[in-house]
């Protein structure tokens, strides 16, 4: 069976964007990757990003290999389950993590979301235009579609690939019934230099573990750990190829996003803020986090104490509505772009990168000619939202446990986990 060629376009390099350009690539169909940022080095901000055997999966599948051992090597311990915990770090509940599996695709990491996105852009200098604005798309009579920038180019392709994040406008263009509906939510995150003292204060009390600290009045906090484990120093010793060790030591130390440190997010409605979150400094939201969870546990006031103003950040909490399944010839949606949820599951970029995995898949069959690209289109389209809205809606309820006001509700999931927590196998100590 003969090779179909084909070019594809995608708007839009984060996360999911970036798989499906490397796994295009390395199956050899053309691709072209369009990003607003004008530099590859513009994005400075970021925090961990929790990857499932499910995103270990589609990176393994869409990375050649040498890049992925450098996600490997750059990843970091994800911690040994999550806990849950009232605001005086009584404990709720606990899910232990699986024991420690050496199959990598079989287990979860944490990496630096900075990082990984450095990773997946490596060797796709030509495949990658910065600097490029999406406006609008154009479908062509012989079946192709042109992509418009607003500094007056344009890209004609075979296939045109929204993947530019929650405020698409691939998407508002191809399903303008597609809204993102805002859940009243605001989070505010900031994260702690994970130094000796601070990673002893947070073995002491287990906070190494993810942790959801289920407070009064609809205030929760979410924190996790970012352990790289040393890995910056067999980095440093060479025992990568000489392209991968540029990457990681120019590009890593220019963001310090290889330091450890311990992540956490403060979430409530934006109705009980003092003050607009939105509108603030790191400092005053720093403040402000402090004055709101004031007779917390003294450990969480210290943590927080402890956490630099400039890595503060106040995001509001959006959420997708949902869609049916849409036919296209041309043109389809991944990640953010189509399936925006709260992070309060962490599995948002896991999602982003199954959907790359899925595509790619689909459009290799066109490639060998064992399907047409509308069918293709369709199967994914089909499969992608199944599962992208269960996520959606579970990370819906994870949210709505944990802006819960009502005391009595509150009360009531406290002592159902409380319950639940005698039938949950405990994870032995070594």
């Amino acid at each position: 069976m003969g090779q179909r060629s084909f070019h594809v376009m995608i708007v839009g390099g984060g996360l999911g964007g970036l798989c499906l350009a490397q796994g295009l690539k390395k199956a050899g169909i053309s691709v072209a990757v369009y990003e607003r940022d004008r530099t590859r080095n513009e994005r400075l901000q970021g925090y961990r990003i929790h990857i499932e055997p499910m995103g270990n999966k589609a990176l393994h599948a869409c990375l050649p290999p040498h890049l992925f051992d450098v996600y490997l090597k750059t990843s970091g311990y994800a911690g040994a389950g999550l806990l849950m915990y009232d605001e005086q770090l009584r404990r709720v509940i606990s899910f232990p993590a699986d024991p420690a599996n050496e199959n990598p695709l079989e287990s979860s990491l944490s990496v630096s979301r900075i990082t990984l996105r450095q990773v997946l852009l490596a060797e796709l200098d030509e495949c990658v235009h910065f600097d490029k604005c999406f406006s609008h798309y154009q479908e062509n009579p012989d079946g192709s579609v042109t992509a418009f920038f607003e500094d007056g180019t344009s890209a004609t392709g075979d296939l045109l690939v929204g993947a530019e994040g929650s405020n698409s406008r691939v998407r508002q263009q191809l399903l303008p019934e597609a809204k993102r509906l805002d859940t009243g939510v605001v989070a505010l995150m900031g994260k702690v230099p994970l130094t000796p003292e601070v990673h002893n204060l947070l073995k002491v009390h287990q906070l190494d573990w993810a942790s959801i600290i289920l407070g009064p009045k609809g205030r929760s906090l979410f924190s996790a750990v970012h352990d790289l484990h040393d890995k910056a120093d067999v980095r440093v010793q060479g025992s990568i190829g000489a392209n991968e060790d540029a990457l990681l030591t120019e590009e890593s130390t220019l963001f310090e996003n290889t330091s450890d440190y311990y992540f956490w997010a403060f979430v409530t409605k934006q109705k009980n803020y003092p003050r607009d979150p939105q509108q603030l400094s790191g400092d005053a939201l720093l403040q402000i986090a402090q004055e709101m969870t004031a007779g917390w546990h003294p450990v969480i006031q210290q943590l927080l104490k402890q956490t630099p103003p400039e890595t503060m950040l106040a995001t509001p909490l959006r959420i997708a509505s949902s869609v049916r399944p849409w036919d296209s010839q041309n043109i389809t949606l991944l990640g953010d772009a189509i399936h925006s949820m709260p992070p309060t599951r962490g599995i948002g970029g896991n999602t982003a990168l199954r959907d790359a995995e899925l595509l790619c898949q689909k459009l290799v069959a066109v490639s060998r000619q064992e399907q047409t690209l509308p069918v293709a289109l369709k199967e994914y389209v089909t499969e992608m939202l199944d599962y992208s809205f269960a996520a959606v809606r579970s990370s819906k309820q994870s949210l709505d446990m944990m802006v819960m006001e009502n005391s009595v509700g509150r009360t009531l999931t406290r002592g159902a986990f409380r319950l639940m927590s005698f039938f949950i196998p405990q994870k032995q100590s070594a």
